[in-house]
């Protein structure tokens, strides 16, 4: 039987796609690449756990079918059409970026896939081009997080700084702060930023940690 040339040409692409496709195991890390919602069932109701978005990286622990159990901090099923291997994701993003070069969460992605990889020079020149399109403080921030693991730290609080000025009531970015802070052993300004990330969220851990840190510093042991 003969059939038309547009049925042939469909077979033969759900064919390639099916050779492809990646299939994934535990242990294995993925790139999201798009906004998805991570699922699980609670008292025999589905229902979502969590948001992920381009460029954030997961580890999967199990696999059902075309269903993949990850975490972004909070665990959830992703569908694996939402999700490449991370070796493939800058490419993919690279992609992306010369087909849309002014969108941001493409640039953005890739940054954050860089900064995943270990490519930290890398990822801050593309928080770099990022910035020109969009003076976010959640860039200098994560441009400020390269700088800071890369022991930088006068760069990393130039660009805390940017952030803090651009949005004064986000605890994240003083905590990240009084971090660098205290790796320059600067103890009282540590102190000074992880109380103002407490005042902002009481319930922020991390600050305390860093709070107790800087106070040890600075030989306040009995505080």
């Amino acid at each position: 039987m003969r059939y038309p040339l547009a049925i042939v040409l469909l077979l033969a692409a759900v064919a390639a796609w099916g050779q492809d496709a990646p299939t994934y195991e535990v242990g294995d890390l993925v790139v999201a690449v798009t906004d998805a919602k991570l699922r699980i069932r609670r008292e025999g109701k589905v229902v979502e756990a969590d948001e992920v978005f381009p460029g954030v990286t997961m580890r999967v622990g199990a696999v059902k079918g075309r269903w993949l159990w990850v975490s972004n901090g909070v665990p959830g099923w992703i569908e694996n059409k939402n999700v490449i291997p991370l070796d493939k994701a800058i490419d993919f993003f690279t992609a992306k970026i010369r087909r849309y070069p002014t969108v941001a969460k493409w640039r953005y992605a890739r940054a954050v896939a860089w900064t995943n990889q270990g490519e930290l020079d890398i990822a801050i020149a593309d928080y770099t081009e990022l910035l020109k399109l969009r003076r976010s403080p959640a860039y200098y921030h994560v441009r400020g997080i390269c700088y800071h693991a890369k022991g930088e730290y006068d760069k990393a609080i130039s660009d805390y700084n940017q952030a803090i000025r651009l949005n004064p009531k986000s605890a994240r970015y003083y905590n990240s702060r009084a971090e660098a802070k205290h790796e320059q052993g600067d103890a009282l300004a540590a102190i000074e930023d992880a109380q103002q990330a407490i005042k902002l969220n009481p319930q922020y851990a991390s600050a305390y940690t860093n709070l107790g840190r800087a106070h040890e510093e600075n030989g306040d042991l009995m505080r």
